[in-house]
């Protein structure tokens, strides 16, 4: 567990069970509570209902895509830290925060641990 952001309230954005479930298991490994969904209008629903601590979502998911949500998501919730995951070679950390001038970072896939671990605690840490 780390001791610099203990407890985090955390929204997933996965559409692949494989990458949600492997994610779960680093944010709670870490210490965190997760709720994890598989699209952007669970995500919103879910926005709606509850305050949540960061948000992290794929780039590539059914529907609205995860730059589309993380783009409404920091309209609507501009003090919402938001990690984007992406095994894109071109979705780069500056083009977003340049287009859509929000508390953004990106963990490229594949990841570890340890790696993801230092992502959550950068943009945790930020905001």
């Amino acid at each position: 567990m780390t001791d610099a952001n203990p407890g985090l309230e955390v929204l997933y954005v996965e559409d692949s069970d494989y990458l949600r479930e492997l994610t779960i298991e680093f944010f709670r490994e870490l210490g965190h509570n997760v709720v994890a969904v598989f699209n952007a209008d669970l995500a919103l629903e879910n926005l709606a209902k509850r305050t949540f601590d960061v948000m992290m979502t794929d780039v590539s998911l059914p529907g609205m895509s995860g730059l589309e949500l993380a783009k409404s998501v920091a309209e609507r919730y501009p003090q919402l830290p938001i990690v984007i995951s992406s095994g894109h070679d071109t979705i780069t950390e500056a083009l977003l925060i340049e287009k859509l001038q929000h508390n953004f970072r990106v963990l490229p896939k594949p990841y570890d641990l340890e790696t993801f671990q230092k992502v959550i605690e950068e943009i945790t840490r930020r905001s």
